[in-house]
């Protein structure tokens, strides 16, 4: 009798035991489940904060980017057509045509009109807003070949230290150009300017802006053309919205003509030349006419001028009568 209650007791003593035991695995389970759940939560709600930070810092707190699309890939871009002279200008935004290379932000890189790849640095666009941008990457005026040189390198360098990017559109925004306009004003980024744009006020006005001095270097504003440094006026069209082609919103007013052509040839310098490329022998896009272009070259570009086959972009006051341009000055080699 005495064996058998021990026996039970025994027993007992242990079912206790690992019923003890469970229970405080089962405890310790749900305590360490309940821990991971809560540190999960704590990650993801810290993340949130963290995205809804930085959508603030980028929108304002009127959240005027909220008709943005995010990036979405290149998208192509708003093209100018020329001003004809009878257009009536006034009430139109105008802005000082750059002579920097066309450069598409689509929210992550810098693309291209024909869609290569421009490789910025990191530290370049580290704070740029994660939208599409519309803009050109510049140098200063005149520098069109030194923006192409330090652009259409295939790895970034420190040679983009002296590039801005200056913004002038936002393709995704879906409100007319004023919104735009309001919205660019509002971008906060170290490498990005917002190009200056003031309001028509008729045929005389746009007159008095294409010839007047552009400002001092390191400036950009609406401004002149000719030969004081700029390229002349952009026009926009108040209420237009963005579009991916060439458009009558859009106009350009330029002193010079400018064009296209592919290098067939180089002809041989004379005088101070010597030894040095004289002139290029081309041929323009798309009406394949054929001259020469024997100024607005450095001596380092006649020491190794463009190759042939290179396209070229110049300038020109107008089209003879077997349709050559006449008093052609070269400009720089396309970068796309």
């Amino acid at each position: 009798m005495l064996t058998v209650t021990v026996m039970l007791t025994v027993m007992l003593t242990v079912m206790l035991t690992v019923m003890f035991m469970l229970t405080v695995t089962v405890m310790l389970t749900v305590m360490f489940m309940l821990a991971v759940m809560l540190t999960v939560t704590v990650m993801l709600l810290t993340r949130l904060g963290s995205m809804a930070a930085r959508k603030l810092k980028r929108t304002g707190t009127d959240g005027h980017l909220k008709h943005v699309n995010r990036a979405t890939g290149f998208r192509p871009v708003l093209l100018a057509k020329k001003w004809d002279g009878k257009q009536d200008p006034t009430g139109w935004f105008m802005s000082e045509k750059l002579d920097g290379v066309r450069a598409y932000w689509d929210g992550t890189q810098f693309f291209s009109r024909l869609k290569n790849v421009y490789n910025a640095p990191d530290w370049f666009t580290r704070d740029f807003p994660d939208h599409p941008l519309d803009g050109e990457l510049w140098v200063g005026r005149s520098q069109f070949q030194q923006a192409v040189s330090i652009v259409k390198k295939k790895v970034p360098h420190e040679g983009w230290k002296g590039i801005r990017y200056l913004v002038f559109d936002l393709p995704s925004h879906h409100g007319p150009f004023e919104a735009r306009l309001e919205a660019m004003k509002r971008l906060r980024a170290k490498h990005i300017t917002v190009v200056e744009q003031k309001k028509c006020r008729g045929p005389d006005h746009l007159l008095e802006e294409l010839v007047r001095p552009p400002p001092p270097p390191g400036r950009t504003s609406h401004g002149a053309g000719g030969g004081a440094g700029g390229e002349g006026l952009m026009l926009r069209q108040p209420g237009s919205h963005y579009v991916g082609t060439r458009s009558d919103t859009l106009l350009k007013v330029k002193t010079f003509n400018e064009a296209d052509a592919k290098v067939i040839g180089h002809e041989e310098g004379k005088g101070k030349n010597v030894g040095r490329m004289g002139a290029l022998l081309c041929e323009m896009i798309p009406s394949g006419a054929q001259f020469k272009i024997g100024t607005g070259f450095t001596d380092a570009q006649r020491a190794r001028p463009p190759k042939i086959g290179t396209i070229v972009t110049f300038k020109y006051q107008e089209l003879g009568s077997h349709g050559n341009p006449r008093f052609p000055v070269f400009i720089g080699e396309r970068a796309d």
